[in-house]
């Protein structure tokens, strides 16, 4: 399976290209909402995330302001993309 998933994902060819296909706050941990519009404020990230969202397995990660994930790695990962939980969703297009 993990082959399969490694040969998926270097199918996808990058043009160079995309649109922003989705937008996510997190509200509170294990919390993601989409959103139509978000406000982005610098050294914070959308000002509807939750104060901890820069912690990841109990560690702080500085600098992290903002996560962007492709849709379609979400695609071939099987993930529904609003699950994943990054702030910005992009799409390529060819």
């Amino acid at each position: 399976m993990k082959n399969e998933l490694v040969s998926s994902l270097k199918q996808i060819a990058f043009s160079g290209m995309g649109v922003v296909a989705g937008l996510i706050e997190k509200p509170g941990p294990g919390i993601h909402a989409s959103r139509q519009r978000v406000e982005v404020k610098k050294g914070t990230g959308c000002t509807g995330d939750h104060h901890k969202k820069d912690f990841w397995k109990g560690e702080r990660i500085p600098g992290r302001e903002i996560t962007m994930f492709s849709a379609e790695v979400a695609h071939v990962l099987g993930a529904d993309p609003l699950v994943v939980g990054d702030n910005i969703i992009s799409e390529g297009r060819n």
